[in-house]
């Protein structure tokens, strides 16, 4: 599943670039090729927008949305484990969840889930078959969110990522867009990534998310 949010993320980037770019000549600049990226999620893919405020960078989350995934999908479990009880509580969950990042990875905790004390949550629910009314309803709880311009790192405030996509509060796909017109293109995001977006940085680290983009108004890239 996961390949497939992938490549239609992908496809999507295709169609903005061969069929909506050319028709937004008011802003040319990066910024509206940003907005228009996030405008296309959120107006016609049912993703939430969210904001950089939001987003824990000690641990990379956007903790709003992970809980509220987990206390509507899981609340019975929430209340056993008292995570939400006190920050000394919700940083201990923290912890754990980013232990199993670091050595498991984003992939097998969306499709696993996360052992905590004596529960195992579930992280992410997958679309199932037609006949399963259960399943659907709780696959309509996952929540994909999209934050424009991430203020990521803990050791410099001012650095922000273009654009950066979540499923339940947990990063999957980063962005660093770039436009022609204004002199840059897919490499200059290329060399970005290679250059600036350091894994020392718990956004840019082994596993943590699926796959970064680079895209210009062109050519798409993986890296």
């Amino acid at each position: 599943i996961f390949l497939k949010l992938i490549t239609l993320l992908y496809l999507m980037f295709q169609q903005i670039i061969r069929r909506r770019w050319q028709r937004m000549p008011s802003n040319t600049k990066e910024n509206g090729f940003e907005t228009l990226i996030v405008d296309t999620l959120v107006n016609s893919n049912g993703y939430e927008q969210g904001i950089t405020t939001e987003y824990n960078k000690q641990y990379a989350i956007d903790e709003d949305r992970l809980f509220r995934f987990l206390m509507s999908t899981q609340k019975k479990a929430m209340d056993e484990l008292h995570i939400l009880d006190s920050d000394l509580e919700k940083d201990r969950f923290f912890k754990q969840l980013d232990k199993k990042l670091k050595s498991d990875g984003v992939i097998e905790l969306l499709r696993k889930g996360l052992r905590y004390k004596h529960l195992r949550l579930d992280l992410f629910y997958v679309r199932p078959s037609v006949h399963n009314p259960e399943a659907a309803a709780l696959y309509e709880k996952n929540i994909f969110s999209v934050t424009r311009q991430l203020q990521y790192s803990s050791f410099n405030p001012r650095l922000a990522l273009d654009v950066c996509a979540f499923i339940n509060g947990l990063p999957v796909i980063t962005m660093e867009l770039k436009n022609q017109l204004t002199k840059q293109n897919v490499f200059d995001a290329v060399e970005q990534y290679k250059n600036d977006r350091t894994p020392d940085e718990v956004l840019f680290s082994f596993k943590r998310c699926i796959v970064h983009f680079a895209v210009d108004d062109n050519e798409i890239r993986m890296c």
